[in-house]
């Protein structure tokens, strides 16, 4: 390994994307050397620490009961810094140089231009402020983020991605004088699911998808997986190299250590490829579903699918057959382990399983502690008392905007997953059952005013949820220096004129019960009733009263059974159910649309494909309205898609913040 000259002298640079591998190549320094010094360089504080974690993890694993795991935090360097937005070469010599005898970068696999630029402007940026002696390259198949495969990130899986970088990656090098390896890696299996928003990898990718949705599907449907399998469509005969963590991070190192394998590329897999179906059956045992790989893209029903989109590009690194030579262009060399046999891939697949259970009681914990833990505020708004709630600290707060009459259980899962990267505000609209009453649009408007004021807030991001779309954009057409970017989940802007075709039959038929309320209040507890029926989902025998055709579609409609006694939270008495009427009849009467043209900040607008409430028509119409409106669809989703899937919501919500920080 040739050496740097000294200054600030690190053994490595880790840039680009963290996650298992990039660990695995951590622990491999610490063990290796008593003396090694590591600096990882990522943008976002809060994956720098979710990483530091997973690195004692890995220790742990890989030495137990050694010192390693000891000494992570005092031998790893974190520092925050954006090498994507930072110009190739810097104006002026940096005033801290670092020396390091290598660089490692990890790479992600989107689409392959998109990815290609990514790396090289991050390693030109790394560079342009270290003196490094050689670069290792790694392009781990599948690794992606939970929201990818709604974004275009993630959805051009490319199995060549390594000919394609490692060709940029070797000029770039070249034109430095600079020594580099590009290694490729198979599909990873590891013992654990990487903490917080790190990226996922592999087939820890694939296994980490099958247990969300089965949890997400469970809580609309406990059964449904007792009487349906999960199909997944995959060539027959279909097979996929697999490679543990550990071995890939260990064959990396013992090559990187070689300076004979130097300007070449390297391929880091198994002897012997896995037939698809052999590792369906282990995870059908781990997972406690029936898996089962299809031919036939027609015996999928709409569950199927939805596994499947959120799986998309996995299949280009299935092959069909088990003795060919591997898809990229990457010299085989002695980086290869003994096929991984059933009973590793399981032991693997059950300590992975194990963590996940372990990872969502604990998200499962906070959620349910979360009132408690929150900080409350109370102010004197118009004469009558304000409570908010807050966590988390950054410089610029978002504020989350609540739908009318709901409480504020909806949010706190999302809540969990942003607290650790913003601050975040939030309240129960008052009006419904928070006094005082009656309680207008411009009442809700105010008290997010006064709540500002109060926090001294210059800037702001703006969350709204449901009927919050409209008070965040009345609070920016009166504030527009405040606002920096904003998201609409589940967005409505429905008015009396509303056109059929952009409303639900809930908001059609919702209308003219509001008026009759508000004509007549004492039929309140008659319409609490009608109202219950049509919110509520029916309790059915799905599998005896549905067409088998029909049963994933009606499943993946319903709410998540947790919710069941929030949903009707606002007609939990005559008396909200008479405000709340008002309320919806006050909301309607305003019209901001006209409007939109004036709101020149990034909006998202996400729309839920089985949203019985605010239609998705009507969200992909409204992002049309704003200048800088973009509309997002989530398939499988319903109105609430920030409870069912709120990491998923706040990666997105994150990209919004990180794009406009950028200036994207």
């Amino acid at each position: 390994m040739a050496k740097a000259n000294n200054n600030h002298h690190v053994c490595v640079l880790i840039i680009g994307n963290l996650g298992l591998v990039a660990s695995h190549v951590a622990v491999q320094y610490l063990l290796r050397s008593d003396s090694a010094r590591i600096r990882v360089v990522h943008p976002d504080a809060n994956e720098l620490k979710a990483f530091l974690e997973l690195v004692q993890e890995v220790a742990g694993f890989v030495q137990p009961g050694g010192m390693v795991a000891e000494q992570v935090t005092s031998r790893l360097e974190m520092k925050t810094e954006n090498l994507r937005a930072a110009p190739e070469a810097p104006a002026e010599a940096p005033v801290e140089r670092v020396f390091a005898d290598q660089a490692w970068y990890f790479a992600g696999t989107g689409d392959e231009g998109t990815e290609v630029k990514a790396a090289i402007r991050s390693i030109s940026a790394a560079l342009g402020s270290a003196e490094v002696a050689e670069l290792n390259c790694v392009v781990v198949p599948f690794a992606r983020r939970a929201s990818s495969w709604l974004t275009n990130m993630g959805t051009n899986e490319n199995p060549r991605l390594a000919k394609s970088l490692g060709t940029a990656v070797a000029e770039l090098c070249r034109s430095r004088n600079m020594g580099y390896r590009i290694f490729a890696t198979a599909m990873l299996l590891a013992r654990s699911q990487p903490p917080g928003g790190l990226i996922r990898e592999g087939l820890v990718s694939f296994a980490t998808t099958l247990y969300e949705l089965k949890r997400e599907i469970g809580a609309r449907c406990a059964d449904y997986f007792e009487f349906e399998p999960l199909r997944y469509a995959a060539p027959s005969g279909a097979t996929l190299d697999l490679i543990p963590a550990e071995q890939a991070g260990k064959l990396m190192m013992d090559a990187a250590e070689q300076p004979d394998t130097l300007n070449k590329r390297h391929y880091v897999g198994s002897l012997a490829k896995t037939l698809f179906d052999d590792l369906c059956e282990d995870l059908s045992s781990i997972y406690e579903l029936e898996l089962v790989p299809v031919q036939d893209s027609e015996l999928l029903n709409d569950i199927d699918k939805l596994f499947c989109r959120r799986l998309h590009g996995f299949a280009a690194h299935l092959s069909a057959d088990s003795t060919g030579e591997q898809q990229l262009d990457c010299e085989a060399g002695e980086n290869r382990i003994g096929t991984l046999g059933p009973r590793e891939r399981l032991a693997l697949l059950g300590a992975l399983r194990r963590s996940q259970d372990t990872a969502w009681q604990g998200t499962k914990e906070r959620v349910a502690t979360m009132p408690g833990t929150l900080k409350e505020t109370i102010i004197v708004q118009n004469g009558t008392p304000l409570l908010y709630y807050s966590a988390g600290q950054s410089e610029t707060p978002l504020i989350l905007i609540n739908a009318l009459g709901q409480d504020l259980d909806y949010w706190y899962p999302l809540v969990d997953y942003l607290r650790t990267r913003q601050r975040v505000i939030l309240w129960e609209q008052r009006g419904t059952m928070l006094p005082p009453y009656p309680f207008q649009l411009t009442d809700q408007l105010s008290d997010l005013e006064a709540i500002l004021k109060h926090e001294g807030i210059k800037k702001c991001y703006l969350v709204a949820w449901c009927t919050g779309l409209k008070i965040s954009m009345a609070f920016h057409l009166q504030h527009p220096e405040i606002v920096t970017a904003m998201v609409a989940l589940n967005g409505s802007l429905h008015t009396f004129d509303t056109p059929p075709e952009l409303e639900t039959t809930f908001e059609h038929n919702f209308g003219p019960v509001c008026r009759m309320v508000n004509e007549t209040p004492r039929i309140a507890a008659s319409v609490k009733s009608l109202l219950a029926s049509s919110l509520e989902d029916k309790e059915l025998d799905l599998f005896a009263d549905l067409p088998k055709g029909q049963v994933a579609t009606e499943v993946l409609s319903r709410a998540n059974t947790d919710l069941k006694p929030h949903i009707m939270a606002p007609f939990r008495t005559e008396a909200a159910t008479v405000n709340y009427c008002r309320q919806i009849l006050d909301f309607k009467a305003h019209d901001p649309r006209q409007s939109a043209g004036q709101i020149d900040v990034p909006i998202l607008f996400i729309g839920a494909e089985h949203d019985k409430l605010v239609s998705a028509a009507a969200v992909e119409h409204a992002a049309k309205l704003f200048p800088r409106g973009r509309y997002l669809h989530v398939q499988g989703a319903t109105h609430y898609f920030l409870y069912d899937q709120a990491h998923v919501a706040g990666e997105l919500i994150d990209r919004v913040i990180t794009q406009a920080t950028d200036g994207a």
